[in-house]
């Protein structure tokens, strides 16, 4: 909901997807050390969609919250994190 207020105010802005990025997806990168990248990327004028998919790439190796999120994303497809789901 959000991404789609922020693109229809600004039509020139490219979305990219931060699967399990959390909100804001800023945190994420800061876990993963690539807060910094992205303030250079950002300030720097840089467009391109990929090299921001690319500091997403580069932190969800290393980031705690990535793979909490993901898990927790995983737990709730399977039917585990839900009352009465799972294997009972």
């Amino acid at each position: 909901l959000q991404a789609g207020l922020i693109a229809d105010a600004a039509p020139g802005l490219a979305c990219v997807a931060v699967a399990f990025g959390g909100h804001p997806a800023s945190s994420h990168l800061t876990d993963g050390g690539q807060y910094g990248a992205l303030r250079k990327l950002a300030y720097g004028g840089v467009t391109d969609p990929a090299a921001y998919r690319q500091l997403h790439v580069k932190a969800r190796e290393v980031s705690a919250l990535y793979r909490q999120r993901r898990e927790a994303a995983l737990e709730r497809r399977s039917g585990k994190g839900e009352v009465g789901g799972g294997d009972q």
